[in-house]
């Protein structure tokens, strides 16, 4: 569950950095949700300098990435690597202060949550739409991995909103979409992106961000160019038209012990 708060890594992976009186210090929220405020799950005793939790976050990386390479090399010493797809990637970024949101996630689409690592390693023998350890800049999401893991397993998949990402060629223009919570909940966010330009449209409204000269989505352009975000709307509404919706509806209940492991982490109340 690391990287992930509350931020307790082991000590051997903490580093100090110097920089931790350079911003006024966080009040606590009562919530989880972090907008403006330490989330109530994130708090470490009396510490409410956002630079210390900042560095905290980067300690819990390193315990991560130091797991993940005794589990790589376990596999390599077992001969395993070699016929193995191996997909590295994350469910989500963090807010660690963009837009004015402290160390959560699962409250906003903007892009610190959205863009996240994705690196695959090909099995032997499977071919890869690029040279070995070369960035691909194509649009591509997690929407991708199911058919990706399959094609991969030479199983053919069924067709979903995402493409092969062991095609030769992936496609040069295109749509992805992200939705956090269900058409008509409350906060419901959706966002689309081509690569180059994001449309957000969260509780309050809709903005346009242009990712080439505004990664950090500063500078909202909806007003400016609304066929921008025409456009790229009615390229989502295509491409979701051409598969058909699947879904399910799942209720569960928790005990008490699951309710508070939920809580610890900062999924519930």
């Amino acid at each position: 569950q690391d990287p992930h708060g509350p931020y307790t890594a082991p000590r051997a992976y903490h580093q100090e950095y110097g920089a931790r009186d350079a911003e006024p210090p966080l009040s606590v929220g009562e919530s989880v949700r972090g907008f403006g405020e330490l989330p109530s799950y994130q708090v470490l005793g009396a510490e409410r300098r956002p630079a210390v939790y900042r560095e905290e976050y980067d300690a819990e990386i390193r315990y991560f990435d130091a797991e993940f390479g005794r589990l790589m090399d376990a596999l390599e010493q077992r001969g395993l690597v070699d016929d193995a797809l191996i997909v590295f990637t994350a469910d989500h970024g963090e807010s660690l202060g963009e837009h004015d949101w402290w160390f959560s996630h699962g409250q906003t689409l903007q892009r610190e949550l959205v863009h996240v690592p994705l690196v695959i390693r090909y099995p032997a023998g499977v071919h890869a739409p690029r040279a070995a350890a070369e960035r691909v800049a194509a649009t591509v999401g997690h929407v991708d991995l199911y058919a990706t893991v399959l094609d991969a397993l030479g199983i053919e998949p069924h067709a979903t909103h995402g493409t092969s990402l062991v095609a030769r060629e992936l496609p040069a223009v295109r749509v992805l979409v992200q939705q956090l919570r269900a058409e008509g909940a409350p906060n419901r966010w959706s966002s689309l992106t081509d690569g180059r330009f994001r449309v957000v449209r969260g509780p309050e409204g809709l903005a346009l961000y242009d990712l080439s000269t505004d990664p950090a989505e500063r500078t909202d352009l909806a007003a400016r160019d609304p066929d921008r975000v025409a456009e790229l709307t009615e390229r989502a509404a295509r491409a979701a038209a051409r598969v058909p919706a699947v879904g399910a509806a799942v209720d569960a209940e928790y005990d008490d012990r699951e309710s508070e492991l939920l809580r610890d982490l900062g999924y519930v109340e």
